[in-house]
Protein backbone atom coordinates (compact mmCIF):
# COMPACT_ATOMS: atom_id res chain seq x y z
CA UNK A 1 0.00 0.00 0.00
CA UNK A 2 1.11 3.33 -0.84
CA UNK A 3 1.92 5.63 1.96
CA UNK A 4 -0.16 9.27 1.57
CA UNK A 5 1.34 12.37 2.57
CA UNK A 6 -0.56 13.82 5.39
CA UNK A 7 -0.85 17.66 4.69
CA UNK A 8 -2.06 20.03 6.94
CA UNK A 9 -5.76 20.84 7.15
CA UNK A 10 -6.23 24.53 7.75
CA UNK A 11 -7.59 24.80 10.85
CA UNK A 12 -10.60 27.66 10.43
CA UNK A 13 -10.98 27.97 14.63
CA UNK A 14 -8.56 29.94 16.28
CA UNK A 15 -5.35 28.02 17.28
CA UNK A 16 -4.41 27.68 21.31
CA UNK A 17 -1.28 27.77 22.97
CA UNK A 18 -0.34 24.67 24.78
CA UNK A 19 3.02 23.93 25.51
CA UNK A 20 2.36 19.89 25.02
CA UNK A 21 4.65 17.66 22.50
CA UNK A 22 2.80 14.97 22.51
CA UNK A 23 -0.84 14.82 19.45
CA UNK A 24 -1.63 11.03 19.63
CA UNK A 25 -2.87 10.15 15.99
CA UNK A 26 -3.37 14.26 15.18
CA UNK A 27 0.14 13.92 13.74
CA UNK A 28 -1.03 16.74 10.89
CA UNK A 29 -0.24 18.88 13.90
CA UNK A 30 3.50 18.36 13.77
CA UNK A 31 3.47 19.27 9.86
CA UNK A 32 6.07 22.47 9.73
CA UNK A 33 6.27 22.93 13.58
CA UNK A 34 10.06 22.72 14.85
CA UNK A 35 11.24 20.15 16.91
CA UNK A 36 14.66 18.42 18.47
CA UNK A 37 15.57 15.47 20.02
CA UNK A 38 14.61 15.59 23.72
CA UNK A 39 17.48 15.73 26.43
CA UNK A 40 17.46 11.98 28.46
CA UNK A 41 19.42 11.53 31.87
CA UNK A 42 23.42 10.43 31.49
CA UNK A 43 22.52 6.76 32.71
CA UNK A 44 19.88 6.40 29.88
CA UNK A 45 21.67 8.06 26.93
CA UNK A 46 22.93 4.74 25.82
CA UNK A 47 19.84 3.54 24.90
CA UNK A 48 18.39 6.90 23.56
CA UNK A 49 17.48 7.69 19.92
CA UNK A 50 16.68 4.84 18.49
CA UNK A 51 13.72 6.10 16.77
CA UNK A 52 15.63 8.15 13.92
CA UNK A 53 16.80 6.56 10.56
CA UNK A 54 18.25 7.96 7.33
CA UNK A 55 16.31 6.43 4.54
CA UNK A 56 12.41 6.06 3.88
CA UNK A 57 10.61 5.00 0.99
CA UNK A 58 7.69 7.44 0.78
CA UNK A 59 6.05 5.43 -1.85
CA UNK A 60 6.07 1.67 -0.17
CA UNK A 61 6.09 3.35 3.33
CA UNK A 62 8.42 2.02 4.60
CA UNK A 63 11.78 3.12 6.42
CA UNK A 64 15.58 1.64 5.95
CA UNK A 65 15.95 -0.50 9.48
CA UNK A 66 19.25 -2.46 8.41
CA UNK A 67 22.98 -1.59 6.78
CA UNK A 68 22.42 -0.27 3.61
CA UNK A 69 23.61 -1.46 0.43
CA UNK A 70 26.92 -3.85 0.03
CA UNK A 71 29.05 -1.83 1.77
CA UNK A 72 26.90 -1.74 4.89
CA UNK A 73 26.46 1.93 4.98
CA UNK A 74 25.03 3.20 8.27
CA UNK A 75 21.07 3.03 8.23
CA UNK A 76 21.03 5.62 11.19
CA UNK A 77 22.05 9.34 11.75
CA UNK A 78 25.20 9.29 13.77
CA UNK A 79 24.98 5.56 14.32
CA UNK A 80 27.27 4.04 17.12
CA UNK A 81 28.57 0.96 15.02
CA UNK A 82 27.31 -1.23 12.38
CA UNK A 83 23.96 -3.25 13.92
CA UNK A 84 23.02 -1.18 16.96
CA UNK A 85 19.84 1.02 17.38
CA UNK A 86 20.72 4.05 18.47
CA UNK A 87 22.27 7.34 17.10
CA UNK A 88 24.91 9.29 19.12
CA UNK A 89 22.94 10.87 21.47
CA UNK A 90 25.98 13.49 21.65
CA UNK A 91 26.02 14.62 18.02
CA UNK A 92 22.34 14.33 17.77
CA UNK A 93 21.19 15.90 21.02
CA UNK A 94 20.42 19.85 20.63
CA UNK A 95 20.01 20.13 16.84
CA UNK A 96 16.88 21.90 15.42
CA UNK A 97 15.03 20.31 12.26
CA UNK A 98 11.61 21.20 11.06
CA UNK A 99 9.05 18.80 10.16
CA UNK A 100 8.94 18.92 5.91
CA UNK A 101 6.48 15.95 5.84
CA UNK A 102 3.93 13.72 7.56
CA UNK A 103 3.68 9.78 6.40
CA UNK A 104 2.03 7.06 7.29
CA UNK A 105 4.37 3.59 7.64
CA UNK A 106 3.34 0.72 6.05
CA UNK A 107 3.07 -1.84 8.30
CA UNK A 108 4.49 -5.28 8.61
CA UNK A 109 1.37 -6.31 10.26
CA UNK A 110 -2.43 -5.62 9.69
CA UNK A 111 -2.86 -4.95 13.59
CA UNK A 112 -0.27 -2.56 13.53
CA UNK A 113 -1.74 0.11 10.93
CA UNK A 114 -2.21 3.52 11.87
CA UNK A 115 -0.12 2.93 14.77
CA UNK A 116 3.34 4.28 13.39
CA UNK A 117 4.29 7.65 11.24
CA UNK A 118 7.60 8.92 9.97
CA UNK A 119 8.48 12.16 10.05
CA UNK A 120 10.76 13.84 7.55
CA UNK A 121 12.94 16.16 9.21
CA UNK A 122 15.32 18.52 7.69
CA UNK A 123 18.30 20.34 9.51
CA UNK A 124 20.31 22.77 6.94
CA UNK A 125 23.82 21.42 7.83
CA UNK A 126 22.56 17.50 8.06
CA UNK A 127 19.65 17.06 5.61
CA UNK A 128 16.87 15.33 5.71
CA UNK A 129 16.30 12.56 8.39
CA UNK A 130 13.18 10.56 9.51
CA UNK A 131 11.67 9.44 12.68
CA UNK A 132 9.45 6.65 13.47
CA UNK A 133 6.80 8.12 15.75
CA UNK A 134 4.39 5.65 17.74
CA UNK A 135 0.86 7.57 18.27
CA UNK A 136 0.02 5.36 20.54
CA UNK A 137 2.61 6.18 23.96
CA UNK A 138 3.79 9.67 24.90
CA UNK A 139 6.82 8.11 26.76
CA UNK A 140 8.48 6.50 23.58
CA UNK A 141 8.09 10.09 21.93
CA UNK A 142 11.97 11.51 21.45
CA UNK A 143 11.23 14.80 20.46
CA UNK A 144 10.55 17.86 22.07
CA UNK A 145 8.69 20.88 19.85
CA UNK A 146 9.40 23.82 20.13
CA UNK A 147 6.83 26.06 21.80
CA UNK A 148 4.08 23.12 22.26
CA UNK A 149 1.80 21.58 19.64
CA UNK A 150 -0.89 24.17 18.65
CA UNK A 151 -4.11 22.47 19.70
CA UNK A 152 -6.86 24.22 17.76
CA UNK A 153 -10.12 25.73 19.61
CA UNK A 154 -11.91 23.21 21.09
CA UNK A 155 -9.83 20.10 20.43
CA UNK A 156 -9.85 18.99 23.88
CA UNK A 157 -13.54 18.97 23.74
CA UNK A 158 -13.74 16.18 21.39
CA UNK A 159 -11.64 14.29 23.70
CA UNK A 160 -14.96 13.77 26.66
CA UNK A 161 -16.90 10.94 25.91
CA UNK A 162 -21.05 10.81 26.01
CA UNK A 163 -22.75 8.07 27.17
CA UNK A 164 -26.61 8.09 26.97
CA UNK A 165 -28.83 5.97 28.84
CA UNK A 166 -31.36 4.23 26.45
CA UNK A 167 -34.00 3.56 29.53
CA UNK A 168 -33.14 6.85 31.38
CA UNK A 169 -33.42 10.62 30.17
CA UNK A 170 -29.71 10.75 31.50
CA UNK A 171 -26.54 11.83 29.94
CA UNK A 172 -23.06 11.18 31.12
CA UNK A 173 -19.68 13.00 30.27
CA UNK A 174 -16.29 11.10 31.04
CA UNK A 175 -13.14 12.94 30.49
CA UNK A 176 -9.57 11.01 29.88
CA UNK A 177 -7.57 10.51 32.91
CA UNK A 178 -4.45 12.53 33.19
CA UNK A 179 -2.18 12.08 36.18
CA UNK A 180 -4.66 9.87 38.42
CA UNK A 181 -6.99 12.55 37.45
CA UNK A 182 -10.80 12.28 35.72
CA UNK A 183 -14.05 14.27 35.64
CA UNK A 184 -17.32 13.04 35.21
CA UNK A 185 -20.77 15.16 34.44
CA UNK A 186 -24.19 13.64 34.61
CA UNK A 187 -27.12 15.62 33.13
CA UNK A 188 -30.77 13.94 34.17
CA UNK A 189 -33.47 16.09 33.18
CA UNK A 190 -33.06 19.64 34.39
CA UNK A 191 -30.49 18.65 36.73
CA UNK A 192 -26.67 18.45 36.59
CA UNK A 193 -23.80 17.59 38.52
CA UNK A 194 -20.34 17.53 38.97
CA UNK A 195 -17.89 14.25 40.04
CA UNK A 196 -14.02 14.61 40.11
CA UNK A 197 -12.44 10.99 40.66
CA UNK A 198 -8.93 10.46 41.54
CA UNK A 199 -6.50 7.20 41.94
CA UNK A 200 -3.53 7.24 43.85
CA UNK A 201 -1.25 3.99 44.46
CA UNK A 202 -0.04 3.05 47.60
CA UNK A 203 2.13 0.19 49.26
CA UNK A 204 0.06 -0.91 52.20
CA UNK A 205 -3.51 -1.92 52.05
CA UNK A 206 -5.88 0.70 54.43
CA UNK A 207 -9.63 0.76 54.51
CA UNK A 208 -11.89 3.19 56.09
CA UNK A 209 -10.07 6.17 54.66
CA UNK A 210 -11.16 9.43 54.02
CA UNK A 211 -10.13 12.66 53.26
CA UNK A 212 -8.75 14.44 49.91
CA UNK A 213 -6.95 17.28 49.25
CA UNK A 214 -5.04 19.20 46.31
CA UNK A 215 -2.67 21.68 46.69
CA UNK A 216 -2.82 24.21 43.76
CA UNK A 217 0.31 26.39 42.43
CA UNK A 218 -0.79 29.67 43.77
CA UNK A 219 -0.52 28.17 47.22
CA UNK A 220 -4.43 27.72 47.70
CA UNK A 221 -5.83 24.11 48.41
CA UNK A 222 -9.05 22.04 48.02
CA UNK A 223 -9.91 20.01 50.97
CA UNK A 224 -13.01 17.41 51.18
CA UNK A 225 -12.28 16.27 54.76
CA UNK A 226 -15.38 13.33 53.99
CA UNK A 227 -14.49 11.76 51.02
CA UNK A 228 -14.60 8.40 51.29
CA UNK A 229 -11.43 6.28 49.62
CA UNK A 230 -12.28 2.96 47.50
CA UNK A 231 -8.79 0.36 47.53
CA UNK A 232 -8.72 -2.31 45.02
CA UNK A 233 -5.52 -4.25 44.35
CA UNK A 234 -3.42 -3.24 41.53
CA UNK A 235 -0.35 -4.32 39.73
CA UNK A 236 2.64 -6.13 40.93
CA UNK A 237 0.72 -6.69 44.78
CA UNK A 238 0.37 -2.62 45.34
CA UNK A 239 -3.19 -0.84 45.81
CA UNK A 240 -4.80 1.69 43.98
CA UNK A 241 -6.60 4.33 46.25
CA UNK A 242 -9.49 6.01 44.69
CA UNK A 243 -11.46 8.91 45.71
CA UNK A 244 -14.99 10.17 44.21
CA UNK A 245 -16.69 13.39 45.22
CA UNK A 246 -18.98 15.62 43.85
CA UNK A 247 -18.24 18.98 42.76
CA UNK A 248 -20.41 22.26 43.56
CA UNK A 249 -20.05 25.09 41.32
CA UNK A 250 -17.38 26.59 43.25
CA UNK A 251 -15.27 23.65 43.39
CA UNK A 252 -15.68 23.21 39.29
CA UNK A 253 -14.41 27.08 38.87
CA UNK A 254 -11.42 26.10 40.87
CA UNK A 255 -10.44 23.46 38.81
CA UNK A 256 -10.90 25.37 35.32
CA UNK A 257 -9.02 28.02 36.51
CA UNK A 258 -5.93 26.72 38.96
CA UNK A 259 -3.50 24.10 38.06
CA UNK A 260 -3.12 20.97 40.20
CA UNK A 261 0.64 20.52 41.82
CA UNK A 262 -0.30 17.85 44.63
CA UNK A 263 -3.13 15.40 45.57
CA UNK A 264 -3.49 13.19 48.78
CA UNK A 265 -5.77 10.47 49.34
CA UNK A 266 -6.18 9.46 53.08
CA UNK A 267 -2.07 9.08 53.85
CA UNK A 268 -1.05 8.57 49.94
CA UNK A 269 0.48 11.27 48.13
CA UNK A 270 1.35 11.60 44.57
CA UNK A 271 2.01 14.52 42.05
CA UNK A 272 0.63 16.22 39.07
CA UNK A 273 3.28 17.12 35.95
CA UNK A 274 2.85 20.41 34.45
CA UNK A 275 1.15 19.26 31.01
CA UNK A 276 -1.45 16.69 33.18
CA UNK A 277 -2.24 19.80 35.00
CA UNK A 278 -2.93 21.65 32.41
CA UNK A 279 -5.06 19.13 30.44
CA UNK A 280 -7.03 18.32 33.40
CA UNK A 281 -8.21 22.15 33.50
CA UNK A 282 -8.76 22.35 29.78
CA UNK A 283 -11.35 19.00 30.62
CA UNK A 284 -13.00 20.78 33.51
CA UNK A 285 -14.34 23.62 30.84
CA UNK A 286 -14.37 21.22 28.43
CA UNK A 287 -17.13 19.24 30.12
CA UNK A 288 -19.03 22.63 31.81
CA UNK A 289 -19.42 23.51 28.19
CA UNK A 290 -20.90 19.97 26.98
Amino acid sequence: MNSKLLTLIPLLANTIFFAQNFAGKDVDLYLNMTVKPKEIPEKLQQYAYQNFFIEFDTVTGTLTTEPIGKKKRDFKPFQLGDYTFTSDYSKLVGMEFKVTGVYEETPKFDFDKGKFFVFALTNESLGTIYYKYDSRYEHNLELIVIGGVNFPEGYWCEKITVVKDKFEDKTSFYSPQESGFSLVKVVKGSEINYFLKVDEDGETANVDGKGLYLLFDDGTKMSKDDAKIEVNIGKKGSFIYTAFIQLDQEDLEVLKTKKITDNRLYIYDGTVDSESAKLIQEYAKCIEQK
